[in-house]
């Protein structure tokens, strides 16, 4: 079943281990708010080391200064998330998160991201999208942001594969390889 988490007024979600989601795990869907607060040093083995949510039914919200920092996980270092669920970041920060393999910041592997006032920063992966990947059909909006020193073999700021991106007034800058590398679909 779903439910909600709330984190508020510099509340931490610090050092945790897992398989998925070391950090905070929603594969069953719900309502996620991060308001001023932390999410960081988490590790997965798999995917999302800060945050993980495989489920349509799953909103996220992350506003307010809040950050997803040095997590780590194989893919979506800061927050993987799939099978249409919807994640908006405003006025937040993804730092020195990092993936071993895809999506060193945010892994978007069928969902709906909307990026807005935020710092995707200093994320790496060791393949593709250091600061962000969207594949298997997601969108990605990002607004008024900045996409700055993420590093990956492809796509050191944006990887995209098989889904949409809108990025508009926006700084993407010194990342390495290609900042925005197109890998096919639409």
């Amino acid at each position: 079943s779903s439910g909600a988490i709330t984190l508020t007024n510099g509340s931490q979600v610090v050092l945790n281990r897992a398989n998925t989601g070391a950090g905070i795990n929603t594969s069953q869907g719900g309502r996620v708010t991060i308001d001023a607060s932390t999410v960081a040093t988490n590790t997965a083995l798999f995917g999302g080391g800060g945050i993980y949510a495989t489920n349509s039914n799953t909103v996220i919200s992350l506003t307010n200064g809040s950050r997803v920092q040095a997590n780590r996980a194989a893919n979506g270092g800061g927050i993987y998330f799939d099978s249409g669920a919807v994640v908006a970041i405003d006025g937040s920060t993804f730092l020195a998160n990092t993936a071993t393999t895809d999506g060193g910041g945010l892994l978007n592997d069928g969902g709906t991201l909307q990026v807005t006032g935020s710092s995707i920063f200093s994320n790496t992966a060791g393949q593709n999208g250091g600061g962000l990947i969207v594949s298997s059909g997601g969108a990605v909006t990002v607004t008024a942001s900045s996409i700055l020193f993420n590093g990956a073999a492809n796509g050191g700021a944006l990887y995209q594969a098989n889904g949409s991106s809108d990025v508009t007034a926006s700084c993407i800058v010194a990342n390495s390889d290609t900042a925005v590398h197109y890998a096919g679909g639409f």
